[in-house]
């Protein structure tokens, strides 16, 4: 009742009445798709305003408007309305901005008025930052993605109301404002699945982490001082022995030449457990310039930050007068493992400086590399020890990034001898464009892939008995649909099968099947895999899809069913439900099913989407203790507080008790 009252947008379908002239009980029947609507922001003249029109139109009796809908007031609490009221109009953006449209309308001058309200998000300074290169580029104008935009314009006042498309990435937001109280934004089309998150899982022991920018230094008369793309894309995909897996990234950055981030996943046989293990490999010390001159001049051209602080106050890297790098280091005297699982590498204070840009600098300044890799490439490649999925998956929020962009204006040549005056449209005058720099361009060109990784993730779906999923037109006949394989067969039901005819798949999960086995689709049935090696991931539900997600709780432990029976049988006991058989397996009542579900959304989620599961979990009520559950997912949780506080302190030292 409370967030009808509040929200924005009204229910819509195509009502049938045709069965309500009877004496049978009312029917509320619909034709088509339901959908959400959205008015003018003023009602037309005789009329109560209604739902988003009360943000705007009478303000000052907006709680008895508000409560005027409805019939009955018994059930309707004053106050509650009035500090819902109160929250909606500091928190959430969507009441914030038709408030802003009802000033604009109340002040003079201003006879008409529209509210945009925007379906795209994107202000990002990693996409719209400035090119650091002189260099050829193409600019153009628009987007590619203009064909997914669906804003909605709001009149001033009409008498009709308008769809909302069902894509629009506020379009919950809007119908449940009590659900959404900050006004977040629901589904859009193109999220990311997360199967960056299942090799993380899949390789969960000390991994490797190479930023390498290849900057090849064009002054160098003794080296060539060009590259072509496909000599570029040679050199980062030649072979690596004892190389377990591999993701990485491919950015530009209006740097000149390509930048790429990569995640190697080691063989356990070259593991470095130890922290003087990681001393060895990566170094962060200047060299001796009498023993190892090439070295030496490498680190100074490539592997020195800055200088920045007091030193520099305009260095890029500089932010509120704070490096935001945390650079200079603290000396150091040897590599160690802080208690958060971070290495902290050697910075000793050994007299080894570089004067760079006539400063002079000591291994405080330098940026962690590999003395192999440094040499044989030449270029900046900053090499780090991960052995945390924290580190991992923000990593990769780069494949998020999206195209470099830029805003560019077009303006007349004036050189200042010309008296006319020139009216300036500050908006109007600057483009939103797309940049493509050269080495974009190559590569799109030639098709070289932007993202990658190796082993694959196959995304492996199941569903309940009878409820696997028929693809069909609007022309077939349904005795046509009937007929279909897919009604009584599916990938998931297969697997029943293969485990009836191969023994070896007695022993495996429906995960660590696919590592074993292959779908043929067109046969709809499992072969045993001759070649490659695949990971397994089972697809993402939420508790609150009931014996869906019980299913995919037992399907992370039975191992080779052969029937639904089978999955819901334990200890030799058949359960009806797969509820019941997770109880029986231990896995709920204690509520040991909500810690899992936080704890295997950490492989690929962030801290903050951590905390909004948790939220919504306590909301729901069906967590029966849930200081227990903070208790023991505390530590994720918190993940990301710690960082953005030593962040804004500029200070890695910071420790929270409670981590």
């Amino acid at each position: 009742m409370y967030n009808v009252m509040f929200a924005f947008t009204s229910p819509g379908a195509k009502v049938d009445n045709r069965f309500n002239n009877g004496r049978c009980p009312p029917n509320f029947r619909i034709q088509g798709q339901s959908c959400h609507r959205i008015g003018s922001m003023l009602p037309m003249p005789g009329q109560n305003p209604r739902f988003a029109q009360l943000y705007v139109y009478d303000t000052e009796n907006e709680i008895e408007n508000r409560m005027h809908g409805f019939r009955s007031k018994s059930g309707v609490d004053v106050n509650i309305v009035r500090k819902l009221s109160e929250m909606l109009y500091e928190h959430n953006v969507h009441a914030q901005s038709f408030r802003m449209a009802r000033d604009r309308l109340c002040e003079e001058g201003v006879s008409d008025l529209k509210l945009r309200l925007i379906s795209e998000r994107r202000n990002d300074g990693r996409i719209y930052n400035q090119p650091t290169v002189s260099e050829v580029a193409a600019l153009i104008v628009g987007d590619v993605d203009t064909a997914e935009k669906r804003d909605i314009i709001v009149q001033k006042q009409c008498g009709e109301l308008q769809r909302i498309d069902e894509y629009h990435t506020s379009y919950l937001g809007y119908q449940y404002p009590l659900l959404f109280p900050y006004g977040e934004d629901g589904y859009r089309p193109n999220v990311r699945h997360r199967d960056k998150g299942t090799n993380i899982r899949h390789f969960t022991d000390i991994t490797q982490s190479e930023q390498n920018n290849k900057d090849i230094p064009w002054e160098e008369a003794t080296k060539r001082n060009r590259l072509t793309i496909r000599e570029w894309l040679a050199f980062r995909i030649q072979s690596r022995s004892n190389e377990a897996q591999t993701l990485y990234t491919i950015e530009f950055q209006k740097r000149g030449l390509p930048h790429a981030h990569i995640l190697i996943f080691l063989h356990p046989s070259n593991k470095y457990p130890t922290p003087s293990d990681i001393g060895r490999i990566i170094s962060a010390e200047i060299p001796d310039q009498d023993t190892n001159e090439e070295l030496y001049n490498l680190v100074k051209t490539h592997m020195i930050h800055g200088s920045c602080g007091f030193a520099n106050r305009s260095s890029p890297c500089m932010k509120d007068g704070k490096c935001s790098k945390y650079f200079p280091k603290q000396f150091q005297p040897e590599t160690i493992v802080n208690r958060d699982g971070f290495p902290v590498y050697r910075r000793r204070d050994n007299g080894h400086t570089i004067l760079k840009n006539g400063i002079q600098v000591d291994n405080r300044n330098v940026v962690p590399y590999n003395a192999k890799l440094l040499t044989k490439y030449e270029a900046h490649i900053n090499m780090e020890w991960c052995n945390q999925s924290t580190s991992i998956k923000y990593l990769f929020k780069y494949i998020n990034k999206g195209y470099d962009r830029i805003t560019a204006a077009i303006v007349p040549n004036d050189d200042g001898t010309s008296n006319q005056p020139q009216n300036i449209d500050e908006i109007k005058q600057y483009i939103d464009c797309r940049y493509v720099s050269p080495s974009e361009a190559s590569w799109r060109i030639f098709s070289f892939p932007i993202h990658g990784r190796k082993p694959a993730v196959e995304r492996l779906y199941f569903h309940c008995e009878g409820q696997n999923s028929v693809y069909y037109t609007d022309f077939d006949r349904i005795n046509t649909v009937l007929e279909k394989p897919s009604v009584t067969e599916s990938m998931f039901t297969s697997w029943f099968e293969a485990n009836c005819k191969y023994p070896e798949a007695q022993n495996l999960t429906y995960s660590k099947f696919v590592s074993k086995f292959v779908y043929v689709k067109k046969k709809r049935e499992w072969k045993p895999r001759q070649k490659g090696y695949t990971i397994g991931r089972l697809i993402w539900v939420p508790p609150t899809t009931g014996e869906l997600y019980y299913l995919r709780l037992m399907l992370t432990h039975v191992k080779g069913p052969r029937s639904y029976n089978d999955i819901k049988t334990v200890n030799n006991v058949k359960y009806d439900t797969f509820r019941d058989a997770c109880f029986a397996m231990g896995f709920i009542g204690d509520d040991r099913e909500f810690i899992a579900a936080i704890k295997e959304a950490n492989h690929w989620g962030s801290g903050q989407y951590l905390r909004l599961l948790f939220v919504h979990m306590l909301l729901s009520g069906s967590i029966n203790r849930p200081r227990h559950v903070w208790s023991k997912t505390c530590h994720l949780l918190a993940d990301g507080i710690l960082y953005a506080q030593q962040r804004i302190a500029n200070n890695r030292g910071i420790i929270f008790p409670i981590l």
